[in-house]
This record gives C-alpha cells, structure tokens and sequence, in this order.
C-alpha cells in the first residue's frame, strides 16, 4: 500500500521532503492495514462454534481499529505543520477511513456472530410465546418471558389460559342464571298483562254503564239551563238598554260642560296676552340690542388671549340673546 500512498502524496503535489516525512510517518500502518484490508473478507462465520475464526476477526478489527485512530492522531499532529501537507494528510486519512471502517463493520459482524444470533433466536422465541399468552389476555406486561426455561412458560402458559377458561365459564354459568331469571321474569309480567287486561275490561263496562246515565243527567240539566239563560238574556237586555240611555246623557251633559270650559280658557289666553304683548316687544328689542353688539361693538384684539376672551364674550351673548327670545315668545 505505500504505493498508493505514494500517489496520493504525488496528487497533492507534496514536496519531496515532506513527502518523505509522512511516508515514514504513515508508511507502516499503511503496510500493516494493507496486509488485512487485502485477506480480511476471508473470514466468514456460518456457525456459533467457529470462535477460532471470531477471535481472528476481532483482533484484525482491533488492528485496524488501532491503525486508524493512530492515523488519525498523527493526522492532527503533522496537520498543523502547513496547509498543503495538511492536504495530504486528510487525503491519506480518507483513504484510511473510507477502506477501514467497512472492514472493521464486516469484521464486527463476523466476531459478534453467535451474539446476534443469540439476540435473533432471543427474540423470535418472544415473539412467539407473545402470541400464545395475547390469546387468553390481553395484557401482558404483567409476564416476565425474557430469559425463562420452555419449562417455566410453559406452566405459566397453562396458568394463563386456566384463568381464561374459568373466566369464561364463569361468564357462560352467569349469562345463563341471567336469562333464566329474564325468562322469570317475562312470565310473570304476562301474567300481569292478562289480569290487567280482564280488570280494564270490567272498568271499560262499568265506565260505559256509567256514560249512558251521565247523559241523561246531562241532558235534562242542559234543558233546564237553557230556560235559565233564556231568562237571563232578557233580563241582561233589558238591563243593557237603560245603561245605554243613561250614558247618552251623560255624554251630552259632559259635552256642554266641556264647550263651556273651553270658551273660558280661550278668553282667559286671549286676555293673558294683551296684558303681556307690551313686555314681549320689550325683551324682543333688548336681544336684537345684544346681537348689535356681537356684531358691532366687539373689539378687535391681536393677541391669543385676548382673542379667546372676546370670543368667550361673544358665545355667552349668543346663549344670553336665545334664552331671551325663547322666553319672550313663551309670554
């Protein structure tokens, strides 16, 4: 393999010195990896009694292992020195890592050969006594299946499904004592049906016996209340008529009175109002007086102040000339 790392020196364009300094800095691990990168596929593990090639397998992974994170240290180091060998050490990393890493991969997995077994074998016969136990429970959890002998399992297998079939004929005897008391019990509501039925039947007679005779009560005091209400009518008529004559009267009486009252009230306003028209044109010409002054009398001012008192002025003559009018005309 120092060939290769020769080429991979040569790419980066290294100078011969440096390029000297990392060929023996690198140049035996590249050896050393070179020697099991080039055999180790030939290790293949079939079977868990084949420890002899598993502790091959691990020791070449642990070699290789070595070598790597030996490069990679040495990688760190040289780095440091300049870009460029810098370079060149990345890429001889790399190559170290993108060949090494399957390798120790593969070889893990021909080294843990009979631990993976192990944990498949493990795990299908959990899976397996899983689904013999979710046949007579539905919970689980409560069972330790990991690591037990078939003998124990077993047992507890023919404990589960003991329980199981106490269960459901437990189940059966109950549903079976339920329908024999639903049974009981229709009977005996039929039974009840039937007498309630006959007792029903003799009230229904009874009942219509009755009706007949409440008719005929009926009807012959039906006859004497219509006399009654023949005799009230007429006499609520009569009554009615003379209330109706009353209350003519009393609207024509109520009518007089009212034309009386009225004519009084239009001669008591129309009084009130000459004794007043002199007053109102009086405070009429007072207000248009106050508009004369808003409009004329008012000072012209130059400052800000001044200005909003004018104009504080000028709305409370405003308010001061409509309560005046308002007033005026309410006389």
């Amino acid at each position: 393999m120092n060939s290769e790392l020769q080429v991979i020196l040569t790419e980066q364009n290294v100078a011969k010195e440096n390029a000297d300094a990392l060929i023996k800095a690198f140049g035996a691990p590249f050896t050393e990896a070179g020697k099991i990168l080039s055999t180790y596929k030939k290790i293949v593990v079939t079977d868990e009694s084949q420890t002899d090639l598993m502790a091959e397998a691990r020791e070449k992974r642990l070699t290789l292992k070595s070598i790597r994170t030996g490069v990679e240290n040495k990688r760190k180091e040289l780095k440091e020195d300049a870009l460029r060998t810098g370079k060149a050490i990345d890429g001889v990393a790399r190559y170290i890592k993108d060949n090494i890493e399957p390798a120790e991969a593969y070889l893990e997995l021909q080294e843990k050969f009979a631990e993976i077994k192990k944990a498949e074998l493990a795990a299908k016969v959990k899976q397996e006594r899983t689904e013999k136990l979710l046949k007579y429970t539905d919970d689980i959890s409560m069972y330790n299946i990991d690591g037990i002998e078939d003998s124990t399992f077993d047992f507890l297998l023919s404990k589960v499904k003991k329980e199981y079939d106490d269960n459901i004929a437990a189940e059966k005897a109950e549903a079976e004592r339920l329908a024999k008391e639903e049974a009981d019990r229709v009977a005996e509501q039929e039974k009840v049906v039937a007498e309630n039925a006959r007792l029903r039947k003799e009230a229904e007679e009874k009942e219509v016996a009755l009706a007949i005779e409440r008719k005929k009560e009926a009807d012959k005091q039906a006859k004497i209340d219509a006399e009654h209400q023949k005799e009230l009518l007429a006499e609520r008529a009569k009554a009615d008529a003379e209330r109706a004559k009353r209350d003519a009267i009393e609207v024509e009486q109520r009518k007089k009175e009212e034309a009386i009252a009225k004519k009084q009230a239009d001669d008591d306003e129309a009084e009130r109002k000459a004794l007043l028209s002199p007053d109102k044109d009086k405070l009429l010409s007072f207000s248009k007086a106050i508009e004369m002054i808003r409009l004329e009398k008012l000072p012209a001012v130059k400052t800000k102040q001044a200005q909003d008192v004018v104009n504080l002025i000028d709305e409370m003559l405003v308010k001061m000339k409509d309560i005046i009018e308002k007033k005026a005309n309410e006389l």
